[in-house]
């Protein structure tokens, strides 16, 4: 009788331990799958932005990235082939995205410079001709100074160039009046350089009462 009774209770305990490892299992496995979406999720993103910026920018990622990408969305695909994630896969894999990451991260501060660079120093040129305009399309073009994950911050920053391009356009600059502002921001600017082209700029976009003259200091020559 008593045999019988230690006989069930093993039993009961052995049960008990499988169905906490099943519980355990399933619980890990949960955590994995979440984490496997997520990735997804990030590596959407990416090859999103990727895909923006070479269209509406002609910026390029060079091969071994695009190789990366490619190599890395090929191992997600295999990791969920069985129907069940892989832990250890998925951990490899979140390695190799912030590897990704980070080397996009270290090339945008090239490609921003050579995209933003020259509409960023006309609109200083000319902050002081039409302040809010400049300002706003800065404040839209330097939201994507730093890398990020999130579109909506290029196509921000996008827009904010075809607004520079516009308004630049509207002002109807040159080379000899963005010098001439140049100077003037500077404190540079003398009679010299308010040629007859300059001036007519001037006029034409009534500027005259913007401007002031000074002497500069030093002994008369």
């Amino acid at each position: 009788m008593i045999i019988n009774v230690l006989d069930q209770k093993i039993k009961d305990m052995k049960d008990l331990q499988r169905l906490e490892s099943l519980q355990a299992n399933k619980e890990q496995q949960k955590a994995t799958d979440a984490k496997y979406r997520i990735l997804v999720t990030k590596m959407h993103q990416l090859v999103s932005i990727i895909e923006y910026l070479h269209k509406d920018a002609e910026i390029e990622q060079n091969e071994n990235t695009k190789n990366n990408i490619l190599a890395l969305l090929g191992e997600l695909k295999m990791a969920a082939e069985s129907g069940l994630v892989d832990k250890d896969k998925i951990a490899s894999s979140e390695t190799k995205l912030t590897a990704i990451q980070t080397e996009c991260k270290k090339k945008w501060v090239d490609q921003y410079a050579l995209l933003t660079s020259a509409r960023v120093s006309t609109l200083k040129v000319i902050s002081g001709i039409d302040t809010e305009k400049v300002s706003s399309c800065l404040q839209d073009i330097q939201k994507a100074e730093t890398w990020n994950t999130d579109i909506a911050v290029f196509k921000t920053m996008m827009l904010g160039l075809k607004s520079a391009d516009q308004l630049i356009t509207n002002l109807g600059l040159n080379q000899e009046i963005i010098l001439f502002l140049q100077n003037m921001n500077q404190g540079r600017a003398t009679l010299a350089g308010l040629t007859d082209e300059v001036l007519n700029w001037i006029k034409e976009e009534n500027l005259e009462s913007k401007i002031r003259l000074l002497f500069r200091a030093g002994n008369r020559r």
